[in-house]
């Protein structure tokens, strides 16, 4: 016997809700759940918090700015409690991961102050690193013939550096300090004036400077109209000026000799040479600078 004409129609009305309602449903799921995966997903509490995370890996003691940085909904009870949740720059104490939720104690925020002076340096007398690459951090430090060593300038950021030339910004304070230690390089034979590495650059405080510049440079410095503050005004303490009179100038001294009996004292002589050097060597670099221009273009 046939099935009755009715009940089949309303089998086929409760198939075709079933079928309705599932699709609502599915639908619906889909709904919820991208709308959740976009929002950070949702705590059992029901709330979401704002967090900063990095859209890039970032190496320690390098800066961190708005650029690096992108905002993303997260369960509160995942965020860290010292997350940040305002974009902010700082320098990166550690090293920092691509997606990384950041917190405050991730970033230096201590800023560091673009003044009129600063320039970008470039050096090719320093002895450099074997491993030294740009965004390292260095201090630039006098060893002398006598076993002391003197730092110069402190935490440098690497701006550019190949086998022979390095790039710092330097303020004229500091230009200062390292043309005077240049020179006093250049005069004592068997000195080394070099770099060293940071190892951990954004934890690291800068080093204090302990090599004090000449009576002349000192008196320069302090009367110069482009030196606002002193950046190492402890360096000037009378302590270290002592150490100044009594041992870098000491070390100095056998130099303003004229040993060779032609008018020019043994200093001079090798203030020339070397001076000599260095701009030959930075011919060189220009000419292979451009050089590697014109093979570009």
């Amino acid at each position: 016997m046939g099935a009755n004409p009715m009940q089949k129609m309303k089998r086929n009305s409760i198939l075709t809700g079933l079928i309705i309602g599932l699709m609502i449903g599915l639908v619906l799921c889909v709904f919820v759940y991208l709308f959740f995966s976009k929002n950070g997903g949702i705590s059992a509490g029901g709330t979401t918090v704002s967090v900063c995370v990095l859209n890039k890996t970032i190496k320690s003691g390098t800066q961190v700015t708005a650029a690096d940085i992108v905002t993303k909904k997260v369960n509160s009870e995942d965020a860290p409690k010292d997350a940040t949740t305002q974009v902010i720059n700082g320098i990166a104490k550690i090293d920092l991961t691509e997606g990384t939720i950041l917190t405050s104690g991730m970033l230096n925020t201590s800023s560091s102050n673009i003044t009129d002076d600063l320039r970008e340096q470039e050096y090719n007398m320093i002895t450099l690193p074997s491993q030294l690459s740009v965004g390292d951090f260095v201090d630039i430090r006098l060893q002398m013939p006598n076993g002391a060593d003197y730092i110069i300038i402190s935490k440098k950021k690497v701006i550019k550096c190949n086998a022979t030339n390095l790039w710092l910004n330097m303020n004229e304070e500091e230009i200062e300090l390292m043309s005077n230690a240049i020179i006093e390089y250049y005069i004592m034979t068997g000195s080394k004036l070099y770099a060293t590495i940071y190892t951990d650059p954004g934890i690291q405080a800068a080093s204090t400077g302990t090599y004090v510049p000449s009576q002349t440079v000192s008196a320069l410095i302090a009367a110069n109209p482009n030196i606002k503050t002193y950046v190492n005004s402890e360096r000037y303490s009378d302590a270290l000026k002592d150490i100044r009179n009594k041992y870098i100038n000491e070390a100095l001294a056998p130099y303003y000799k004229d040993s060779n009996g032609d008018g020019k004292t043994d200093a001079l002589e090798n203030i020339e040479t070397n001076m000599e050097e260095e701009i030959k060597t930075l011919q060189e670099s220009r000419e292979a600078y451009f050089g590697t221009l014109n093979a570009a273009n």
